[in-house]
């Protein structure tokens, strides 16, 4: 998985919808820093943590093999 670039997407998607960091992390119950960690492809979310980011984002999760 390019970290890198679904960090890109989560932050494009999130700023599409008008949310900022800590608006996000507080619908899916995390914290702030942890968004900008997936954000910049430092972190890797889990799975039920990126379906709960594509509920908030309305988009859906496309899984690829690499």
């Amino acid at each position: 998985m390019n970290t890198k670039r679904l960090g890109r997407k989560i932050r494009e998607k999130r700023k599409q919808c008008g949310l900022t960091s800590q608006q996000l992390a507080d619908l899916c119950h995390v914290h702030d820093g942890y968004i900008r960690q997936l954000e910049s492809g430092k972190k890797v979310p889990s799975m039920p943590l990126l379906l709960s980011l594509c509920d908030e984002l309305e988009t859906q999760a496309m899984i690829s093999n690499y």
